[in-house]
């Protein structure tokens, strides 16, 4: 193969990476052949030191699928089915705030206390039925023994017929007196649960007969608080439902704004790359949904992936690029990382390791396909398992320029 470097002989690269003769008898930087081993032309020889210094690191041209993508705005989102909007199911004051934004939280927990004049009222008319049931239940069981007792003496011929039907009314009176007063006391128990307590709250009303009006707002999900809009002392009713917003962040959605004619190719369970183009940062996601309609005025369609956010990388509200795959069928190529190819005077190229010769390396060019997820299929000039420079290339892309400015100003 034809070097793109033939204009640099095997002296000036001796001299301008290793030194030459007795012009310099030391080395350059810590790297460099010794003096009874000459470099080849386009070879580049590091010491070791450089080499871990530097972080240059070598892997291998390898079989992948590759699948086309095409790029489009995004944005990540909170994952709506484990979000919760939290608010109160009674009025009052809030006289302790349990828990702040950021904080995480279990299910059940308790996020902020408020003190309800509404509660205590609906727990004192709660024993109020309770006390009357229990009346009802008295008066119909002393009913009931009044009319038996009626028909026994009337089969004795000891009380009139008309006496045995005046106690039959009065128990059919207590009778709907109790069934009153069980309707009203299950009523009032349902209020008091559409205010939050639980059967064991209720319970212990009922034992006790302590009137306890501070209603406990709990957290229904696991999660992170996200967002708190109370404040201690504040006056709060059920109309206002974002109290708090608890979210789940170790799964996030990424929300994708798509061509229509993209749209019609995607498929759920794809894979697509995000990338935050303020640090670089790159993930994956798995396509989720495409919406069948398109978004209003943006002549898009929005497209959904699921974002594993385990170690809380990803922010709801980052606006990133997202690449998604196009329609064609992936293909498998001998590919290496998009990083590992630079590009010298308009072609690709690649750095290798010389067999044989420690820290010693070679360009190599290289024709390769357009970039899918961070990888380029190579056409010609690397084979399946063959080692390159994958990172730090760019580094002997410098030294090499430096041999070359070398050179031109010796002559």
């Amino acid at each position: 193969m034809k070097s793109i470097f033939t204009f640099l002989t095997v002296g000036a690269l001796a001299c301008c990476l290793v030194g030459c003769g007795g012009a310099h008898d030391h080395s350059h930087g810590g790297h460099g052949h010794d003096d009874h081993d000459e470099p080849h032309e386009d070879e580049i020889v590091l010491s070791a030191a450089a080499i871990e210094h530097h972080g240059i690191a070598l892997g291998q041209a390898e079989q992948r699928e590759l699948r086309e993508t095409f790029s489009a705005p995004a944005r990540v989102a909170f994952n709506e089915d484990a979000l919760a909007h939290v608010g109160t199911l009674v009025s009052g004051r809030v006289s302790r705030l349990a828990k702040g934004v950021g904080d995480p939280v279990a299910a059940g927990d308790v996020l902020f206390v408020i003190d309800s004049a509404e509660l205590g009222a609906a727990q004192n008319d709660h024993l109020a039925k309770r006390a009357q049931l229990a009346a009802a239940t008295t008066g119909f069981q002393i009913a009931e023994q009044y009319f038996q007792s009626g028909k026994e003496l009337s089969a004795a011929e000891a009380v009139s017929r008309a006496e045995v039907q005046q106690r039959e009314v009065a128990l059919h009176a207590a009778e709907a007196k109790l069934k009153s007063a069980r309707a009203a006391l299950a009523g009032v128990r349902n209020r008091l649960r559409l205010f939050g307590m639980t059967p064991p709250d209720i319970a212990r009303l009922e034992e006790t007969g302590a009137i306890r009006p501070q209603a406990e707002v709990r957290s229904p999900i696991s999660g992170t608080v996200v967002e708190r809009g109370v404040t201690l002392g504040e006056t709060v009713n059920p109309e206002q439902s974002h109290l708090f917003v608890v979210a789940g962040l170790g799964e996030l959605w990424l929300l994708a704004e798509v061509p229509p004619a993209r749209a019609a190719a995607l498929k759920a369970g794809q894979s697509v790359t995000l990338t935050d183009p303020a640090t670089g940062r790159s993930g994956l996601a798995k396509l989720d949904s495409v919406s069948p309609v398109a978004s209003p005025g943006a002549r898009t369609v929005r497209a959904r992936a699921v974002v594993e956010n385990g170690d809380g990388e990803w922010r709801p509200g980052m606006f990133v690029t997202a690449k998604l795959p196009v329609g064609a069928a992936a293909v498998r190529s001998v590919a290496v990382p998009a990083k590992a190819v630079q590009d010298i005077g308009g072609q690709p190229v690649v750095f290798v390791p010389v067999p044989g010769e420690a820290n010693t390396f070679t360009v190599r060019e290289v024709a390769v396909g357009p970039e899918v997820d961070g990888w380029l299929p190579v056409k010609r000039g690397l084979v399946d398992g063959e080692a390159l420079v994958v990172r730090g290339g760019f580094l002997l892309k410098a030294e090499l320029g430096k041999a070359m400015a070398g050179h031109d100003h010796s002559h």
